[in-house]
C-alpha cells in the first residue's frame, strides 16, 4: 500500500540540541579530548577589556574554523551557511537552535586581522597536540611525513618571468657544509683528486623564474601527475598510533619536499619534546643530507625506491652490485671493484 507523507512540521516538540547529537558523533569525542578554555588567556592581550563593544567569544571563533578544517569546507561563506541548519555543529559551537549564528565576513576580518600575523594558530595548534600527549593520543616515536599540493586563489593566466636569485634555504647551507666535509674525508683519504681552484662553487647567479602576479608566493607547481599553475605546498606530520597530525608547515608549490624537513624533525624533537625514533617518508625525502642527519639524531628513516619505473634500458640493476663496508667499494657481478672517482652534487643532494 502506499503511503503519502503528511505534513507535521507544524507540531510542537520539546527538544533540545543534547538530545539532536548521537552520543558517538566525531564532534563530542573532539569536546570530550581537547580542552579549549586556555584560547581566553592565549588572546587576552588582543582584546580591549575596558570599552568596546562585546566580541564573538574567540573559543567559537576558533571551533567556527575549525569546523571547516574537519569537514573540508574551504569557504567561510559556506561553514555559516552549515552551520545554521546543522545541530552537530551548533552543538560544539555553544549555539542554541534560536540563535544566529555569528557572520562569516567578522570570522574572516578576525581571522585576518585579530589572529593573523601574531602566531595565535600555530599556538593553538601546539597547545592541543600537548593535550592530545597528555591524553596518551601521541606517542611520538614514529613519525609519518609528506606535502600535499593546495590550489592558489590566483589566476595562472597572470604569470610573469622575473629574474631572480637562488634562495639561500637552511637546507641548502646544510648542504653546502656537508658537500665541503664529504669532500675533504674523500680528499685525504685518496680516493678523489683534490678539486680545481677553477672549479670550485662559484656565487650564484641570477635565473628566469615564473610567478603569479596576483599572489607571487604561491610557487608554480611542475610535477609528473600533479596539476599545474600556482600552488602551495602543505607539509604535515602525523603520529601513526591514532593518525594525530603534530607538524605542519606550508611553503610555495615549486618548493623540493626535501628542503623544510630537518627543520621540521628538529623543531618536533626540540620544541614538543616528541622522542622520534624511527621516521617514514617518501622517495623525495631521500637524500644523503637527511639520512646523515638523522642518523646523527639517533633516529632512523625509511623512504622506498624511486617510484615511476626505469625510464631506460639497462642490462645490470643497482641490486646487482654488492656493497663492501670495510673498503668502501661497490662489487660489480663480475667480482671487479667499482673505485670512486668523484662526488657529485646536485640541486638537492650529493652522490
Amino acid at each position: 500500500m502506499m503511503t503519502e507523507q503528511v505534513c507535521q512540521q507544524i507540531r510542537m516538540h520539546t527538544v533540545t540540541i543534547e538530545d539532536m547529537v548521537p552520543p558517538n558523533h566525531f564532534l563530542r569525542k573532539v569536546e570530550g579530548i581537547v580542552d579549549f578554555r586556555f584560547i581566553y588567556e592565549l588572546v587576552r592581550d588582543l582584546y580591549c577589556l575596558g570599552n568596546g563593544r562585546p566580541s564573538i567569544d574567540p573559543v567559537v571563533l576558533v571551533k567556527y574554523l575549525l569546523i571547516g578544517f574537519l569537514y573540508g569546507i574551504d569557504s567561510e561563506r559556506r561553514i555559516e551557511q552549515e552551520i545554521e541548519v546543522n545541530m552537530a555543529y551548533r552543538w560544539f559551537l555553544g549555539l542554541d537552535i534560536g540563535e544566529r549564528v555569528p557572520d562569516h565576513s567578522t570570522i574572516s576580518q578576525n581571522r585576518r586581522r585579530r589572529f593573523g600575523g601574531e602566531g595565535v594558530f600555530r599556538q593553538i595548534f601546539e597547545e592541543i597536540v600537548r593535550q592530545c600527549m597528555e591524553k596518551g593520543l601521541v606517542e611520538g616515536t614514529v613519525i609519518l611525513t609528506d606535502s600535499t599540493h593546495v590550489k592558489a586563489n590566483a589566476s595562472k593566466r597572470q604569470n610573469i618571468k622575473v629574474q631572480v636569485q637562488a634562495e639561500t634555504t637552511d637546507y641548502m647551507k646544510r648542504l653546502d657544509v656537508a658537500e665541503a666535509e664529504e669532500r675533504q674525508r674523500l680528499e685525504r683519504a685518496g680516493k678523489i683528486k683534490p678539486q680545481r681552484k677553477g672549479r670550485a662553487k662559484k656565487e650564484p647567479v641570477l635565473w628566469e623564474k615564473t610567478i603569479c602576479a596576483t599572489d607571487p608566493d604561491a610557487g608554480m607547481l611542475s610535477r609528473p601527475g600533479k596539476p599545474s599553475g600556482p600552488h602551495y605546498l602543505s607539509h604535515q606530520s602525523i603520529d601513526p598510533s591514532h593518525g594525530i597530525i603534530v607538524d605542519t608547515a606550508v611553503t610555495s608549490g615549486s618548493t623540493n619536499d626535501s628542503v623544510p624537513y630537518l627543520e621540521r624533525i628538529e623543531y618536533m624533537c626540540s620544541h614538543l619534546e616528541l622522542p622520534i625514533k624511527t621516521a617514514g617518508a617518501d622517495s623525495a625525502y631521500g637524500t644523503t643530507l637527511i639520512f646523515k642527519t638523522l642518523e646523527d639524531m639517533g633516529i632512523q628513516i625509511y623512504t622506498p625506491g624511486t617510484s615511476g619505473g626505469t625510464t631506460y634500458q639497462v642490462e645490470l640493476k643497482r641490486e646487482d652490485f654488492i656493497y663492501d663496508e670495510k673498503s668502501d667499494q661497490f662489487i660489480c657481478p663480475q667480482g671487479k671493484r667499482l673505485a670512486l672517482r668523484s662526488l657529485e652534487r646536485t640541486e638537492h643532494n650529493i652522490c
